[in-house]
């Protein structure tokens, strides 16, 4: 599943986060993302990831060390995929673990040529044709041109719920403007998402309102600075 590349002018592009003239200061010593190259799919910030965001599953060789006993036995094929996160442990202003379920482009066949009860194994992600059995279609929080998925992609659901940490995955688009919400499934449609596969919902922050919850809750003094902003 190859996403095509969409490189950026390096000499004069700067994340969104660090034109903020309220927040940047704040989060620029916790960044760990580096410039991407040209062809290559940045690593996202971690105050730029949430659930619901679609990011990417490098090759098994480019992920490192992999404590999740049930991603490390999987076969390299498994790898270098979309994945859809469901939720994210962060236990420092640098460091977090992300749960996630992979996703499929099903070597570009439809779920109607599917088997029926080989359907049901599937979510379609618009701009798929909804599921041919319930009618179901995840939609994207930004459907425009060049924001959404790039090819016809399905939530896998019965693989089961993988980890990593956050720093090994990548963001879903190539090229420098990746940040990781660019590619994120509406509330309603994460939530049918997280019903599908049998689980409970977790807290949904408005992407415009990540940043500034992560200043908040994992930088030190950051709550009093937002806080201050914010009378």
């Amino acid at each position: 599943m190859n996403t095509p590349i969409n490189a950026s002018n390096t000499d004069t592009w700067r994340p969104s986060w660090e034109r903020h003239p309220e927040l940047s200061h704040l989060l620029r010593p916790y960044s760990t993302a580096v410039v991407a190259s040209e062809g290559t799919r940045p690593q996202p910030e971690l105050w730029d990831i949430c659930n619901g965001c679609i990011l990417w599953l490098p090759p098994k060789a480019d992920v490192g060390e992999i404590l999740d006993p049930r991603l490390s036995s999987r076969d390299p094929a498994f790898f270098d995929h979309p994945i859809l996160v469901l939720n994210i442990e962060i236990t420092g202003p640098r460091d977090a673990t992300v749960h996630f379920v992979t996703m499929t482009s099903l070597r570009k066949r439809s779920l109607e040529n599917m088997r029926p009860y080989h359907r049901d194994r599937y979510l379609p992600v618009y701009p798929a044709n909804p599921h041919p059995n319930s009618g179901l279609l995840l939609r994207l929080e930004n459907e425009r041109s060049g924001r959404g998925m790039v090819e016809n992609s399905y939530v896998s659901i019965d693989d089961g719920v993988f980890s990593l940490a956050y720093r090994a995955l990548r963001c879903y688009a190539a090229g420098q403007k990746g940040n990781g919400y660019r590619h994120r499934l509406t509330r309603e449609s994460f939530d049918q998402a997280m019903r599908e596969l049998g689980r409970s919902s977790s807290a949904w922050i408005e992407t415009g309102g990540l940043w500034e919850e992560f200043v908040r809750n994992h930088v030190p003094t950051g709550a009093e600075e937002v806080l201050d902003r914010d009378v």
